[in-house]
């Protein structure tokens, strides 16, 4: 029969200090987890763990300016794992190569909205996904998410994110770049058409007829960009 307490403690002695601890983390029969949550917070109660949130802790460790907290990065991968969302706004512009500004709220794109949060003192804000979310499309969507919000990208001009979003267009798979037409159809008609003109110069094989049928003939989209970065922007009406 399973030692529970002795489980979970020589498990948590695994842990470096910092590192984020979660009831998923335990490869335990179901029948076992609400003893497991006992002990870790027995443990916590003890301060051989720190309690982040309901069912996350940490092993902390004193430094002389205090106990050392899980990084911001260790809280965002556990967040993003959990929730089964990806980075959004401008913390995704950032690893993206976009901007250098580093945000003051970590943004996490979800299929199901959630209220936000404070964990370990970083400010959590989850925004629903025009997409539902899986584990192969989240890359695209932050493509996608970057075409949207180009012209309130901080610190950066519309020209400037449009060459590293065309860089990283054409880095991806063929299925990828289809995936991203695709997916475009359910965004704005400025996504849609930045998108458009975007593949017409840059990825052959992929038809963007779909999209320029979307577009109200009648519409413009003022996105600052000028006609060296985006030749055919008229065609695309882009202003």
């Amino acid at each position: 029969m399973l030692n529970i307490s002795n489980f979970i403690q020589n498990q948590v002695d695994k842990y470096d200090p910092g590192r984020i601890i979660q009831l998923n983390d335990f490869k335990i029969p179901a029948d076992n987890r609400m003893a497991m949550a006992k002990e870790l917070s027995r443990l916590a109660q003890k301060g051989i763990l720190c309690r982040l949130e309901k069912g996350k802790y940490f092993r902390p460790r004193q430094t002389a300016f205090g106990v050392l907290r899980p990084s911001e990065k260790e809280v965002i991968n556990t967040i993003l794992k959990s929730s089964k969302g990806y980075l959004s706004g401008a913390a995704s512009f950032n690893s993206l190569g976009l901007t250098s500004q580093v945000a003051n709220t970590i943004e996490i794109s979800v299929s199901e909205f959630r209220p936000p949060k404070v964990i370990a003192g970083i400010k959590i804000k989850f925004r629903k996904s025009i997409i539902d979310i899986t584990a192969e499309n989240s890359e695209v969507l932050q493509i996608l998410d970057a075409v949207r919000h180009i012209k309130k990208i901080p610190g950066s001009m519309p020209d400037e994110a449009l060459v590293v979003l065309i860089a990283k267009i054409r880095s991806m798979s063929h299925s990828q770049k289809q995936q991203l037409a695709d997916y475009a159809l359910r965004y704005n008609p400025s996504t849609r058409a930045l998108t458009g003109a975007m593949f017409e110069l840059n990825c052959a094989g992929i038809s963007v007829s779909k999209l320029f049928k979307s577009l109200n003939p009648l519409s413009t989209y003022r996105l600052g960009i000028l006609d060296e970065y985006l030749p055919n922007k008229l065609k695309w009406r882009i202003e």
